[in-house]
């Protein structure tokens, strides 16, 4: 097992997802589930439910590692950029706000979803500090694309 990474830009809210009450439809097949996972929100004010890929739609998938393996990445991402460990951001979160990749090393290491603008912060995060970083090329394809009306699931 492991961290699966899926970015889509240009979802289309559909409905609110309940898991007690029978859809319509399939939306398991045909939609994405966005939502929160916890007390951390990165959805950017969208709301949780289930999201159809328009026309537009692009996604992008890769395997951020094993749950351990992808700790030790963030790990490395919270030195690099801050010096300091993932345990300081997530203690003072607060104290961090705005610095590099501080949404994506406080944020949860096997689900949830990160909406656009915050997907658009860590992808300029990317572009400017982490070009040569383990994994930048699908971090920032990701980002990018969600910025554009999508979002990032952690799965």
């Amino acid at each position: 097992m492991g961290l699966d990474i899926t970015a889509y830009s240009h979802l289309a809210y559909v409905v609110p997802y309940e898991p007690d009450v029978p859809a319509e439809e399939d939306y398991e097949t045909t939609c994405v589930h966005i939502y929160q996972d916890g007390a951390i929100n990165r959805l950017d004010g969208a709301r949780e439910g289930w999201y159809r890929p328009t026309a537009a739609t692009t996604g992008h998938a890769f395997r951020a590692g094993s749950y351990s393996g992808y700790n030790e990445w963030r790990e490395a991402l919270c030195w690099m950029a801050l010096r300091v460990r993932p345990q300081a951001v997530w203690k003072s979160p607060e104290a961090f706000a705005g610095r590099p990749f501080v949404e994506l090393i406080n944020f949860s290491d096997c689900e949830g979803c990160i909406g656009p603008v915050t997907s658009a912060k860590l992808a300029a995060d990317f572009a400017s500090i982490a070009r040569d970083f383990p994994l930048w090329e699908h971090w920032h394809t990701a980002l990018t694309l969600a910025a554009q009306g999508g979002f990032v699931t952690f799965h």
